[in-house]
């Protein structure tokens, strides 16, 4: 997958209307993908996610949560909307999920929109720390604008009709690989995972996604039910569940499968990277923990600590 390379050119930005991010657009890979998933998307029982981790001097914490949308509302928070290549919803019904991550210092916060197919549509990015800043992807038919704001201090001016066009650029991918293919940001893979309904060991799908500005095929594969210790509060709307326990999971790899160094080490979900092992309790489609490696740590667990379900 080494021939995934991106083209950018500065753009005009005219106005633009405010707020939030997503990753997923259609686009088709050099060699083509296999199909792209079934998603079942009332199998996604989860509503709000809250994991941890630490190991040695190193904290990582995540916080998840699921809003269902329609595309009528969802229509003033995507920028670049006089676009004409810029992807609509191909539903009514359309998601978005916001990420606060915590972490060697900083804080990101991400909100990324997707309908129903799994196309990204949008992906702001906020970065709080050392660093201060803000970018959104705004996918097209074949690649990405994408505007950034670099901040003094910790106040941000969410007002992008007066950014210079210095901050904005297209991206585009070689035409070639823009076919039709659906690309996943690794921001959705929780959901993905859930909405894909995976019971049984054997289950295989390529997805093709988006991470750090590159393409990185990956192969998600059920390799063994296993069980692992739990502990884990969950609030549904028929009561509340502790969990102090071992669960029988499915034990899930993602890895990338491409020969590309640069590709495999762009590949980053939830500040792990590279090959990840998901533990998923199948009965309530919860990822109990994610295992893999952090950069300066080495190898983590992040597990799940509370979960809230819509039902």
């Amino acid at each position: 997958m080494s021939g995934y390379k991106i083209h950018k050119q500065s753009i005009s930005t005219g106005y633009i209307p405010c707020t939030l991010f997503v990753v997923l657009f259609y686009c088709n890979a050099l060699q083509a993908a296999e199909s792209s998933p079934a998603l079942s998307h009332d199998n996604v029982k989860w509503t709000h996610l809250v994991y941890e981790a630490s190991a040695f001097f190193v904290t990582l914490n995540s916080e998840i949560k699921l809003h269902v949308l329609t595309a009528g509302s969802m229509a003033p928070d995507l920028v670049f909307a006089n676009k004409n290549d810029a992807l609509t919803p191909s539903s009514k019904k359309v998601f978005r999920i916001d990420t606060r991550a915590e972490g060697f210092g900083k804080k990101t916060e991400y909100q990324l929109w997707f309908d129903s197919s799994g196309a990204s549509l949008q992906r702001k990015k906020i970065v709080r720390g050392k660093k201060n800043e803000i970018k959104i992807y705004r996918f097209s038919n074949c690649g990405y604008y994408s505007l950034r704001k670099k901040f003094p201090s910790k106040k941000f001016d969410e007002n992008f009709s007066d950014w210079d066009e210095s901050n904005t650029s297209f991206s585009a991918f070689e035409p070639h690989l823009c076919e039709g293919q659906i690309i996943y940001d690794v921001n959705e893979l929780l959901y993905l995972i859930s909405a894909m309904n995976i019971k049984n060991v054997g289950y295989r799908q390529e997805l093709l996604t988006f991470s750090k500005g590159r393409l990185v095929k990956i192969e998600v594969n059920a390799k063994k039910m296993t069980s692992i210790y739990s502990e884990l509060q969950v609030s549904s709307p028929t009561g509340n569940e502790k969990i102090e326990n071992d669960v029988d999971v499915l034990q899930v790899t993602i890895t990338p499968v491409t020969s590309d160094k640069k590709e495999r080490e762009s590949f980053k979900f939830l500040g792990l990277k590279g090959n990840i092992k998901l533990y998923i309790d199948t009965r309530r489609q919860l990822i109990l923990r994610l295992s893999g490696t952090v950069d300066i740590v080495g190898s983590i667990d992040i597990n799940l600590k509370k979960a809230e379900l819509a039902h």
